[in-house]
């Protein structure tokens, strides 16, 4: 019979606030049963000690990141916990949230680090191994809630910490459809979600980070991948309930031939999330040649390499890398890698150069590229052009009744709606471009890569961060062209994600329309933005085609404050007839204007441009004798003055 497990409370102290955590204890990995590692929220899971364990050896804490909650490291056969008993490592594994935000996630994660040292009478070394977010969490436990001194080292597995441009997309205009998107959906609301995004953490994370004067790149080892196309290969037999991984549900330990299933579908999602990653534009890393587009299915190869850190992995390319991010906490295949570099961690012995410290070169960091096409009722992009070999993948929003249909040009229907299919495939394998129309009755987002065309932004953003008083995007095309320019129609939603002090944002979209000028389609207007943090996405729509591009950036434009004394109206005496108000002292953008009774009705209203030099309010209706009020208002900020009517 198996051993029960025990599960202890004791509280903690240290000089900045106090925690308890809960603690687990495991049996040896042949004796233990899945239920021993049940996720429990902020809990420490305590590995046994193997008999041959040295006590000089350090002692291992499992971070797990944003895909899990921590039972990652036990599911369907992981070997993880195995491998690092039969070496003779002790070993913890965390229970800290899967999106809190790395301001709370750093500080139970350090807490959970001194209360795991205290266990082990502050004596041993401690190494983390930490898995996508899991890495971040970490080093804000380290250098923002002081527990580096007893961090010996870190390993991390394709942590992004330049951020995920998955985040980018969950933090778009079409965050209601991503909602429904497979396992992820679900985390996209959540606070630690949208701080990966890519602007927030190369504007707000690595400058706190890489300029701390704790900081030490030396204790950071860091493996990325580039494998978002690999096939999972998982065992025949495998717990039926994969909901135990993000949910903290009672583990069901019924084991299934279903393997190949997970295995496929694991596959399948992290093929589609990589082409979104591929389509989000990370910026151009020189000294990592195809980091920029190379991914696991979240992380950017180039995003996974900590600056300064050492490079434990071979480059976009190499088979030796060729990893997805689920492969990441596999320790049948990550082990031999981790193992080699603990000794070196725990001992300060380097064994090959260290990386670049600036990883980002910054000469192109301003334009983008997609080959992209993206098909949504909400974007009203529903005409599809297969080249031979494209493959269209589609994600419904399920519900009892849910249909799916490509539709021929020439009336041909295919049922493409299976209920037992998360994510919806067709491929073109016929020698002959087809063309088909989706036909859907509920929310979906379909997605292609077609790299007969490229599109191609220039924007006036430096690091992802836009300073100026004006808003500029250049879009181009590169490739084999379908349709006349005259067809095209390109337009962006700028998305509010998080406030400057990175809390969410709730302002409206703003949509905005580019100009077709010599070939190119260009926005040029002024910056209206409040501080704060945006995802743009640009659509580029034709007859037979589109593209999309989907980037963050951080407004740090700081507009020109108008208060009512800079503001003047005159005449505030209205005349019968028509009547021209002039506002003068109106800051620069689009303000909106609104007149109203004195009970506040609104009688009328308009919206207009500001170029600092005053607008003009005309007013053509009849009005009675009485009092009225002259609303103006830019992005939440009002401004009202008394108007006569004699």
């Amino acid at each position: 019979m198996k051993k029960l497990f025990t599960l202890f409370l004791f509280p903690i102290f240290s000089n900045l606030y106090t925690q308890t955590f809960a603690e687990r204890f495991l049996d040896p990995p042949l004796e233990a049963s899945c239920q021993q590692a049940k996720p429990v929220l902020n809990q420490i899971i305590y590995g046994a000690t193997p008999d041959n364990f040295n006590n000089e050896s350090p002692v291992l804490i499992f971070i797990h990141g944003w895909i899990d909650n921590g039972y990652g490291w036990f599911f369907i056969g992981n070997q993880m916990y195995d491998k690092a008993y039969k070496n003779g490592y002790q070993t913890t594994f965390l229970n800290q949230s899967q999106t809190g935000s790395l301001e709370s996630n750093g500080q139970v994660v350090a807490g959970m680090i001194r209360q795991i040292s205290s266990h082990f009478n502050d004596t041993k070394k401690i190494i983390i191994i930490a898995h996508s977010k899991g890495g971040l969490d970490s080093e804000y436990a380290m250098y923002k809630y002081g527990v580096d001194s007893l961090v010996k080292g870190v390993v991390t597995l394709s942590t992004p910490f330049f951020g995920a441009p998955l985040a980018d997309w969950g933090s778009s205009f079409l965050e209601p459809i991503l909602n429904n998107f497979p396992i992820f959906g679900q985390f996209f609301r959540d606070r630690g979600t949208k701080q990966l995004q890519t602007s927030f953490v190369q504007n707000r994370v690595r400058p706190f980070m890489d300029n701390n004067p704790n900081n030490h790149p030396e204790k950071f080892v860091t493996l990325g991948g580039w494998g978002d196309k690999k096939i999972t290969t998982l065992p025949l037999l495998v717990p039926a309930d994969i909901a135990t991984l993000w949910s903290y549900t009672n583990p069901n330990c019924t084991e299934l031939p279903i393997g190949p299933i997970y295995g496929g579908s694991i596959s399948l999602l992290f093929n589609v999330t990589g082409l979104l990653t591929r389509a989000s534009n990370f910026p151009y890393s020189e000294s990592i040649p195809g980091g920029r587009t190379f991914n696991d299915g979240l992380a950017p190869y180039g995003s996974s390499v900590r600056p300064g850190s050492l490079k434990a992995l071979a480059p976009p390319g190499d088979p030796k890398s060729f990893f997805n991010h689920f492969d990441f906490l596999w320790g049948e295949a990550m082990w031999p890698l981790i193992q080699s570099h603990i000794d070196m961690l725990s001992t300060g012995r380097i064994s090959q150069p260290f990386a670049e410290e600036n990883i980002i070169n910054r000469q192109e960091d301003n334009i983008f590229y997609s080959n992209l096409s993206v098909y949504s009722d909400k974007l009203n992009l529903n005409e599809v052009t297969l080249q031979p070999g494209n493959e269209l993948f589609i994600v419904p929003t399920k519900t009892t009744k849910t249909s799916l249909n490509l539709t021929s040009i020439n009336g041909k229907k295919i049922d493409l709606y299976q209920e037992d299919k998360e994510i919806l495939t067709i491929r073109n394998d016929e020698k002959a471009t087809q063309s088909y129309k989706i036909d859907a009755n509920t929310p979906y987002l379909g997605i292609m890569e077609d790299k007969t065309l490229t599109m191609k932004c220039n924007t006036n953003l430096e690091h992802l961060q836009l300073n100026h008083q004006k808003l500029f995007w250049q879009v181009s095309f590169d490739g084999i062209f379908p349709e006349n320019y005259e067809t095209i129609e390109v337009y962006a939603v700028i998305h509010p994600s998080m406030d400057k002090n990175g809390q969410p944002m709730f302002s409206k979209d703003k949509y905005i329309k580019f100009k077709s000028i010599d070939g190119t389609f260009v926005y040029d207007e002024i910056n209206d933005l409040k501080e704060g943090f945006y995802v743009i996405t640009i659509i580029a729509k034709g007859d037979a085609f589109n593209r999309v591009i989907n980037l963050s950036f951080e407004n740090t434009f700081k507009r020109p404050i108008t208060t009512l004394q800079d503001i003047h109206v005159y005449p505030n005496i209205l005349a019968d007839g028509v009547s021209i108000v002039h506002l003068e002292g109106l800051r620069e953008g689009s303000w909106a204007l609104r007149l109203k009774d004195i009970s506040g009705k609104t009688i009328l209203s308009d919206i207009q441009q500001s170029e600092g030099k005053g607008i003009d309010f005309i007013i053509q209706q009849q009005l009675p004798s009485g009092m009225f009020f002259l609303e103006a208002e830019q992005n939440g900020e009002k401004f009202i003055c008394k108007l006569v009517k004699p």
